[in-house]
């Protein structure tokens, strides 16, 4: 999905969140509820990728056809090159407000942390069904202490979609997905 260097390696091409799901999300099993734990495995470098993700949330209001039943989950991937943070979705996304790019698409949306309102800017690769965070960092840092997560997208026929994802214990389960990849 990602040109880039980091989020190509970290993202398979087809992204299935909750496959081969851990029972322990890799310490203990009811550790972090609003989190679920997966792991892949490159066949032919035997690098591995670790992935949380929130539970699938729908839209807060319906989406008109074709994407009526469209679902979205948070994912979080690393693997010994870095950490990606993206919005993974059932149906590949037809953003509105964005701007074209060479085999991309930026998308300058807000979201809201909690009760913390801020603009965000967005990736989507054409074709993907995943949406990437730019700033990293930044994103990291505003989830770690959020238990909800409202993101708003521009959606074609729809105006604007609202998705709530919960996320509860984000700081717990990102400090052991970073230490399952070997991530300080």
């Amino acid at each position: 999905p990602n040109s880039s260097t980091t989020s190509s390696k970290l993202i398979p091409k087809k992204l299935k969140p909750k496959q081969e799901i851990y029972k322990d999300i890799f310490l203990n099993p009811n550790a972090y509820s609003d989190w679920t734990a997966s792991q892949s495995k490159d066949e032919m470098t035997g690098n591995e990728t670790f992935y949380i993700f929130t539970d699938w949330a729908s839209p807060k209001y319906a989406i008109s056809f074709p994407y009526a039943k469209t679902k979205s989950v948070i994912g979080i991937g690393c693997s010994k090159y870095g950490i990606v943070p993206y919005f993974n979705f059932t149906f590949k996304p037809n953003i509105t407000k964005a701007v074209t790019k060479d085999g991309y698409n930026e998308i300058i949306t807000r979201i809201k942390f909690d009760n913390t309102l801020e603009n965000i800017k967005l990736r989507q690769d054409w074709g993907s069904k995943s949406i990437f965070i730019e700033n990293v960092n930044a994103f990291l840092k505003s989830i770690e202490n959020t238990n909800e997560i409202t993101l708003e997208l521009n959606w074609h026929g729809n105006s604007s979609v609202y998705f709530k994802y919960y996320t509860d214990e984000t700081s717990q389960a990102i400090k052991s997905l970073k230490n399952k990849c070997g991530l300080k």
